[in-house]
C-alpha cells in the first residue's frame, strides 16, 4: 500500500490525474471546483482538502501494483471530459505543485523536507512537559483531543507518570477502543474500555482519585471503577508520548493535550470540557 501526497493550484490546467504509475492506481481531481471527479479501481481512498489561496492538498492511497515504486502527477485543459481523461484543447499556463511525497502506508503524514534524498520522519517528543511540583499525584484529569490513522491494531499510548510503569495514568487507542488505565504502585487499578470508532476526532478524560476512577468520551461518562487506592505525593512527573517508559509510542493526531490538578469538576463542566466534535 502506498499514499501519494501533494500540494497542486490551479494556473490554467483544470484536472489533475495523480496517483501510482501502474494500472488503475491514480485518482482526478477538477482544481476549480475544488472535487475528486474519479477514483480508479485499485486507489483505496483519496481525499481533496483546501488550503488558502487556492491551494488543495491531494492524497491518494492506492494497491501498489508493481515492485518498483512510482508516482506521478498529470495535469492539463479541458474543454470536455470523458472517461479516459482525453484532451480536446490545450492552452496556456499549467499548475503549481509543491511538496509532493510519496509513504508506504495507509495514510499520508505531514511533509518532510528530503533536501535530495530519502527521509525518515522523526518522532515527536514531549520533552520538560512537567514535574512532581506541577502535577497534583492524588488526583486529576488527564485530557486529549486524539485521532488515530486506523481502526486495526493499537496506535499506542500517552501517559502522566513517573518515568516508568509502576505509577502512571493512560490512554490507549486500540483496535477500535479507548483503553484508559491506572497503575498506582506496580498495581494495575483497572482497565476502562470504550468501543469507538477511533479514526475520528476524540475528546477524552481519563480522571483519577482513590476509589473514583472514570473514562469520559465526547461528553459521556463511558467506564468507571468505585474503589482502589491512588498515587503518594510527587509520584507523577512526566507526560510523554508513550507508556511511561519509553515503550509503545504514540502514531496518531493529537489537537490537544492537557493535565487538570484535580478531579473535582461536576459532570456539566466534564460535559463542556468534553463536548462531542460533529465535524
Amino acid at each position: 500500500m502506498v499514499t501519494l501526497s501533494g500540494f497542486v493550484k490551479y494556473n490554467g490546467y483544470r484536472y489533475v490525474q495523480f496517483g501510482g504509475y501502474f494500472g488503475s492506481e491514480s485518482s482526478r481531481f477538477d482544481l476549480i471546483n475544488g472535487v475528486i471527479i474519479q477514483n480508479q479501481s485499485n486507489v483505496i481512498s483519496s481525499s481533496m482538502v483546501k488550503f488558502p489561496n487556492d491551494w488543495y492538498k491531494l492524497t491518494v492511497t492506492y494497491t501498489f501494483q508493481n515492485t518498483i515504486g512510482n508516482g506521478y502527477l498529470y495535469a492539463g485543459w479541458v474543454l470536455s471530459y470523458n472517461s479516459s481523461f482525453a484532451y480536446t484543447n490545450a492552452r496556456s499556463g499549467g499548475i503549481y505543485v509543491w511538496g509532493l511525497q510519496a509513504e508506504l502506508g495507509s495514510y499520508a503524514t505531514s511533509y518532510i523536507p528530503t533536501n535530495g534524498s530519502t527521509q525518515t520522519r522523526a518522532a515527536e517528543t514531549c520533552n520538560g512537559a512537567g514535574t512532581s511540583s506541577i502535577f497534583e499525584s492524588s488526583e486529576g484529569i488527564l485530557y486529549a483531543e486524539v485521532q488515530a490513522f486506523s481502526e486495526t491494531g493499537s496506535s499506542g499510548v500517552f501517559t502522566l507518570s513517573g518515568g516508568s510503569n509502576t505509577n502512571r495514568v493512560k490512554i490507549e487507542l486500540d483496535g477500535g477502543v479507548v483503553k484508559g488505565r491506572v497503575d498506582v504502585s506496580g498495581s494495575g487499578v483497572g482497565l476502562l474500555n470504550y468501543t469507538v470508532a477511533i479514526t475520528n476526532y476524540l475528546k477524552i478524560a481519563l480522571k483519577w482519585k482513590a476509589s473514583d476512577f472514570e473514562l469520559w468520551v465526547n461528553g459521556s461518562s463511558r467506564a468507571s471503577i468505585t474503589s482502589g487506592s491512588s498515587f503518594s505525593a510527587n509520584a507523577l512527573t512526566e507526560l510523554a508520548f508513550d507508556r511511561g517508559d519509553g515503550g509503545e509510542d504514540f502514531y496518531g493526531k493529537i489537537r490537544d493535550i492537557r493535565v487538570y490538578n484535580t478531579k473535582e469538576m461536576t459532570d456539566s463542566e466534564v460535559d463542556i470540557l468534553l463536548t462531542k466534535i460533529t465535524s
